[in-house]
């Protein structure tokens, strides 16, 4: 894996992170500021649960993308078991 994408997956790991605190700090302390009504979208308490649950799984796949996975050797094949040997 080049380090174009990992820099990414850390850049977005960081936007995940702001948005899983941003809505678990609504969904706890600031449950009075919902419905948040826009001109084409409603902000409900429903939408902010799912957004607690849908934030941090994907700040834990960038994590793992960014920081945790080994990264692969340029121009490495895959090795594949031979059937039979």
């Amino acid at each position: 894996m080049s380090t174009r994408p990992r820099e990414f997956a850390k850049f977005f790991a960081g936007l995940a992170a702001s948005e899983t605190l941003g809505h678990w700090w609504i969904g706890t302390f600031g449950r009075d500021m919902l419905p948040m009504n826009f001109k084409w979208f409603t902000f409900t308490p429903e939408v902010n649960l799912f957004a607690m649950a849908l934030w941090p799984i994907a700040l834990i796949v960038l994590v793992y993308i960014g920081w945790l996975r080994r990264p692969r050797e340029a121009g490495a094949v895959p090795s594949r078991a031979m059937p039979g040997a």
